[in-house]
């Protein structure tokens, strides 16, 4: 019977042989999770520029740490079109335990103000992609302007933004700037 020792500390995270069972060469027979680089799995919507995250556990909300995505998988889910990738938490503390609950949120770069919306959150309504608003007083309602005006998701949630906040719009898009002369809208360059 041999023995081998890990040159690494870690926690056995699982098992894939039964003690006594004779093993090939080469073969798994344990994981080993090191306890200083502990990681989150996560599902990604859509890959885009991903840089640093933060990351909070369910458990101590208190807890907030910063992240940095290391493995990203090449091929979407088919189901939910979602894709695997793993966080490793930058400076851990004792909190931070394996098999706990965490939420990761990628932070948004100096600088960058652009809408984004992920694509599981569009869908179709009478034939043409809609999206739920959640407005600031909690209360959620259907974007109408894309299907009522014949706009894209995108462009309806610019429109949107824009006469919510009061802001005047700037585009060269001419399908919306028809949609937002016809709401009202004060345009930019006009």
């Amino acid at each position: 019977m041999r023995v081998r020792i890990s040159d690494q500390a870690g926690f056995v995270s699982s098992m894939a042989a039964e003690v006594g069972q004779v093993v090939a060469a080469a073969q798994t027979v344990m994981r080993l999770a090191r306890a200083d680089t502990l990681k989150v799995a996560i599902a990604i919507p859509e890959v885009r520029a991903l840089g640093e995250a933060e990351v909070t556990l369910w458990a101590d909300q208190q807890a907030s740490y910063r992240g940095t995505l290391r493995e990203l998988s090449a091929v979407a889910d088919p189901v939910t079109r979602t894709y695997a990738a793993r966080m490793s938490i930058r400076h851990p503390d004792a909190r931070v335990l394996l098999g706990m609950t965490a939420k990761a949120r990628f932070l948004r770069p100096a600088g960058n103000s652009r809408l984004s919306v992920p694509l599981t959150a569009i869908f179709q309504h009478d034939g043409r992609p809609a999206l739920w608003v959640v407005d600031a007083d909690q209360t959620v309602s259907l974007l109408q302007l894309a299907t009522r005006l014949r706009l894209t998701v995108h462009d309806a949630a610019y429109l949107e933004l824009a006469q919510r906040r009061g802001l005047p719009l700037a585009t060269l898009d001419q399908d919306l700037r028809t949609a937002a002369a016809a709401l009202g809208a004060t345009l930019l360059g006009t």
